[in-house]
Order: C-alpha cells, then sequence, then structure tokens
C-alpha cells in the first residue's frame, strides 16, 4: 500500500465548504499530533489529528493550520537533516505546498509571530480543546486568554462537514472493510479449524497475532486496539487483555477493525469452534435476527432512522426475543419503560471514519443530543449484543457467561442506496 494521501480536489472542497461557514473576524485554528513518548526517548508510531489529516493530507507532527473566510496558512516543521537522519524525512515548505494543496506555507516558528500581528484582528476562533498539550496550542491560549478573544471548539462547526462522506472518502472506507473482512475470514476459514485439530493453541493471543499479521502483511494499522474476547471474557466490552486460553466449547468474541488511507472499519463477529450449544445458538439468534430486522428497516427507508431510532429499533427486537426467552419479564411496554434490557445491553452504535467513533452525537451549543436522520455519505455501525455475565445467578445457569456481538458497516451512498460493506463476512 502506498503512503496515506488526500486528493487535491477533496482538500479543497473540505476547505471551501469550511470557508463558508465562517464570518468576517473568525478563524478556525487546528494542531497537528505531537509525538508521543512511550518511555525515554521512544516514541509511539506517530498518527496524525483526524481534523487536522482532513483539511492537509500531511502526515507531520508540530504543525498548525489557521484558516479564514478568505485564506489559509500552513505552519510546519523546520527540515533538519541531522535529526531526519534518525527519523526520517520531512515534507519541507514545497513538498507540503504539493501535498495539501495550500499555497501559503511558513515555518512554526513563525506562528507566533503571525498570532502577535493578526490575532488582535479577530472575533472568534474556532480551535480543538484535543490539544491541549501541543505547545502550539498553549502559545495560542495565552493569546486569546490576554486579549479576552471569544473561542469555540471546532466539533461544533466542523461536525456536519466530516459526517457526510464524498464518493472518495466512501471508496477508502470500502475497501478499509474488504481487508478487515479478509482478516476475520482468516479467522473463520483457516485458524479456527486448525485450533480445533489442535494444530495452534486456543488461546486469545494466537487470534489476536493472526488478525495483526493480516493488517501488517497488507501494509495497514489496526483501527483501534482489537478485542478477542473467549467465553466470559466476551461479556466485558472493551476487553484489553486478549491473553487467556479458552475451551473449544466457549464462544470467541473478535471486534477488530484496520485503517486504510486513515479510513476506520470496525467489524464483531462471535465465533465457536467447535460449534454452538442450545444456549448459545439461542441468543446467537436473536442477535443476528436484529441485525437483519435493521438492515431490511434501512434498505426500505432509511431516512426515517438516525443513530438514536435505529437503537431504539435494536433495543425492541432484543427486548421481545428476550421475554420470549424468559430471561426478561413483563410485557415489551413495561420492559422499554423500565429499561430492563440494560442488563444484557448497554450500547449502541456510531458513525464511522477517519475515527472509528466519527463525530458520534456531537454536541450543539444548547448542548442537547441532537440526532439527524440518516442521509446520503452517512457511514456508521450496526452493533446488537447480548452479554450475560458468568457470575449474574438471576440469569438460567445455561446462558451465564455467553456474550455474542455482531456488528456491521453501514454506507448510505450518494444515490441514497443502503450497502452494508461488510456483509460479506458470514453469520453461522
Amino acid at each position: 500500500m502506498k503512503q496515506p494521501f488526500v486528493e487535491l480536489n477533496e482538500l479543497k472542497s473540505r476547505i471551501q465548504k469550511l470557508q463558508a461557514k465562517l464570518g468576517d473576524g473568525e478563524v478556525v485554528i487546528f494542531f497537528s499530533n505531537t509525538e508521543q513518548y512511550r518511555n525515554h526517548d521512544s516514541t509511539y508510531p506517530f498518527r496524525q489529528h483526524s481534523d487536522f489529516w482532513y483539511f492537509t493530507g500531511i502526515n507531520e507532527a508540530e504543525s498548525v493550520l489557521v484558516i479564514s473566510k478568505s485564506s489559509q496558512i500552513l505552519f510546519i516543521q523546520e527540515k533538519e537533516p541531522t535529526k531526519e537522519i534518525w527519523t526520517g524525512i520531512r515534507n519541507g515548505i514545497d513538498k507540503t505546498m504539493e501535498i495539501s494543496g495550500i499555497n501559503f506555507v511558513q515555518l512554526n516558528t513563525e506562528f507566533e509571530k503571525f498570532l502577535q500581528k493578526e490575532l488582535g484582528k479577530l472575533k472568534k476562533v474556532f480551535v480543538s480543546c484535543e490539544n491541549d498539550f501541543n505547545q502550539h496550542y498553549l502559545i495560542l491560549q495565552d493569546f486569546v486568554d490576554e486579549q479576552n478573544i471569544e473561542t469555540e471548539d471546532t466539533k461544533y462547526l466542523i461536525g456536519d462537514l466530516r459526517m457526510i462522506k464524498s464518493d472518495w472518502e466512501i471508496e477508502q472506507m470500502k475497501i478499509a472493510a474488504q481487508y478487515n473482512v479478509k482478516a476475520h475470514k482468516h479467522i473463520l476459514e483457516n485458524i479456527l479449524p486448525k485450533i480445533k485439530n489442535g494444530e495452534l493453541s486456543a488461546t486469545e493471543i494466537t487470534l489476536e497475532y493472526e488478525i495483526f499479521y493480516q493488517y501488517n502483511k497488507q501494509g495497514l494499522t489496526w483501527a483501534y486496539y482489537p478485542i478477542v474476547a473467549s467465553g466470559n471474557n466476551a461479556c466485558t466490552l472493551h476487553y484489553e487483555k486478549n491473553s487467556d486460553d479458552f475451551n473449544l466449547s466457549e464462544q470467541i468474541l473478535i471486534d477488530a477493525g484496520c485503517e486504510y488511507n486513515y479510513y476506520s472499519s470496525d467489524v464483531t463477529r462471535t465465533y465457536f469452534v467447535d460449534g454452538l450449544a442450545t444456549a448459545q445458538r439461542e441468543i446467537y439468534d436473536l442477535v443476528k435476527r436484529t441485525c437483519l430486522t435493521v438492515y431490511s428497516e434501512l434498505e426500505n427507508n432509511f431516512s426515517r432512522y438516525n443513530l438514536y431510532e435505529n437503537e431504539q429499533l435494536i433495543i425492541k427486537t432484543l427486548s421481545q426475543g428476550l421475554i420470549d426467552l424468559g430471561l426478561l419479564e413483563g410485557s415489551l411496554e413495561q420492559v422499554l419503560e423500565t429499561k430492563s434490557y440494560r442488563k444484557y445491553y448497554m450500547h449502541m452504535g456510531h458513525y464511522l471514519g477517519l475515527d472509528t467513533h466519527d463525530n458520534s452525537q456531537v454536541r450543539r451549543k444548547d448542548d442537547k443530543e441532537q440526532f439527524v436522520n440518516f442521509k446520503p455519505g452517512n457511514v456508521f455501525t450496526v452493533e446488537p449484543a447480548l452479554y450475560f455475565n458468568l457470575n449474574n445467578e438471576s440469569v438460567p445457569k445455561q446462558y451465564r457467561g455467553i456474550g455474542i456481538r455482531l456488528e456491521d458497516n453501514v454506507v448510505i451512498n450518494s444515490q441514497g442506496q443502503v450497502e452494508i460493506i461488510t456483509s460479506e463476512l458470514p453469520f453461522y
């Protein structure tokens, strides 16, 4: 795979859309991520801040982007041959202009002078509050505090832009989904049979290794650290250990996603090495039926739904199934009113994009959740699940220790068609 990139027409379109939202005397300032140290002089692999990447395509630290209604200026780190021997070649001004399409590029040492000259003319600065560890952010903060300039978080301004994906973005996400499906299929078709036959050890780390290997050999990285949870571990939503041994009769929940060109995929399947016991099958079939119900509703009329309404459909379907199995008491109306389903299901789907949880439930100025109905360009997950912890003695014994989650990635394309872009990974 070639190095991550953003097409120039994409960058130009994004900046123009952002500029159209700005008034006179308003600027937006985006800061790159900084290098994060693991210990002493050893750093974690660099990953650019998603907002900065979205508007620049520049994959370097210590950079700043300033956008006003009529201009853009990009501040970057200086080329330093001595340091580049150790950490790699930096873009420099000419290469940065070529990649970003921004014609006004200066060294980041000029950023403070720029603020001194321009900040007093401004009425409002939009800035990400995620960058308070960045040295340039701290310089900016001193200036706005001193001059009492109004600031506002950028997420209120750019959330709608990033929520609607272009055809080009959707293509990147489809590629990420294809590679992720391929990795999951490798587990299902090649690794689980070897574990069953005793050729590989029955341990979570065996499966984690295979997931990483499938990503790495394609030149990809993980979008989030994978969850490989066997048995009762599958009842821990964000399980991290990934190293327990498991019995062949236990389910194995794998929630894993890779990044292609910075865009995420996010897929969960629950696997069975030695087939499904009766209770496992009952719960699995209920979760699968919920997935299919949601997909059918979205395909019929996606514009009736948003993340919240989508979730209500999931909750109603799961709740009725739990009532039918005798795992919840009362009518469906009573269960929904008392929210007794939350004992077994307690999360929801999310938007997907440059971040795995991409612009989910962006809070507006009135600080209330605003769920906008789905529209072309949205990409999101559907992930119903049920969890019955081993220590929950109120649950019939045969269900204890079962955790089932199924998750797919859904695209509403520019033609208004609903596509399940991970559907090639089968259910049981």
